[in-house]
């Protein structure tokens, strides 16, 4: 049985799962080794859908200057202010949105968005 997996991931045909390309750049910046984690593809809740067209895979979604929609590579993200750049979940962005601040002041760079998947991306 073929099938597709989403922008953002690699296909592993022995186990018919999606691998992120992420490395889970938060582990990596606290010193701690990166993770690898896999997916089912034919599990619809770790898609995000942004609108009816757009979605983002094991991520979030932020809106960006363009219209469209840019995804965060961590979920439930904080959107920056310049629709560039997030941060992980409990963190701020600093005033320049290139700098993510974690409640001990802590400073991290932010993350850059990356498109969003598009429903067609599937057919």
């Amino acid at each position: 049985m073929e099938y597709c997996c989403p922008r953002g991931t690699i296909c592993e045909p022995d186990t018919n799962t999606c691998t992120s390309e992420l490395d889970y750049d938060m582990q990596k910046r606290s010193g701690l080794p990166a993770l690898k984690y896999e997916v089912h593809v034919n599990s619809s809740h770790q898609l995000d859908y942004c609108d009816e067209q757009s979605y983002c895979f094991e991520s979030s979604c932020c809106p960006q200057e363009n219209g469209q929609f840019g995804c965060c590579p961590f979920k439930n993200s904080v959107c920056c202010p310049d629709q560039i750049h997030c941060c992980p979940y409990g963190e701020i962005c600093d005033v320049t949105s290139r700098y993510c601040v974690q409640k001990v002041g802590e400073y991290y760079p932010a993350m850059d968005l990356y498109p969003a998947g598009l429903s067609i991306d599937f057919e």
